[in-house]
């Protein structure tokens, strides 16, 4: 016999998109680490330079920014009602994914470009969000489609600014 533990809609909302948050805010662990590890493995030539900075953060950074949100959604698939609930979760992963991130590039030296980043990442999880409304309802193909446009996006983002820094 299975128990179902009945929750009011504003807690179900405040936990997935704390779930969400927190997150997108424990991923930069474990991205951290990832592209570490691809650092080390490839070498100093152009192409090990672009896989480095571009396509291995694109293929990290957007699943596991997700990974909150999807422990979340699968744990209680019906917490994520809509595509909105999807992209408003999705989102908030992204913005403490981009702000945290952003946070260490600036500690660094970087500058305020990074706002454009962290707009970025909240745009490019709010469609991984959507592809987890549709894993919730077990259109695997959907959700996987959004989350390969969300790296795609992430992908060409990264290009074009290694290109602006090549000019």
């Amino acid at each position: 016999m299975t128990s179902q533990i009945r929750v009011k809609s504003s807690t179900v909302k405040f936990i997935t998109r704390a779930m969400a948050v927190l997150g997108g805010m424990a991923a930069i662990v474990i991205v951290l680490i990832f592209e570490a590890l691809a650092i080390a493995g490839l070498g100093k030539d152009s192409l090990s330079i672009y896989l480095c900075l571009g396509l291995v953060p694109a293929v990290t950074e957007e699943p596991f920014k997700q990974l909150g949100l999807m422990i979340a959604a699968f744990k209680q698939p019906k917490w994520i009602s809509s595509k909105g609930d999807g992209l408003i979760a999705g989102a908030l992963a992204g913005l403490s994914f981009g702000g945290f991130e952003s946070l260490f590039y600036i500690m660094g030296g970087a500058g305020l470009e990074r706002i454009l980043t962290i707009l970025m990442h909240t745009g490019t999880s709010a469609l991984g969000g959507l592809g987890i409304y549709h894993g919730c309802r077990r259109e695997y193909g959907r959700m996987v489609l959004w989350i390969w446009v969300a790296i795609g996006i992430h992908l060409a983002w990264n290009s074009l600014a290694i290109l602006i820094t090549q000019l």
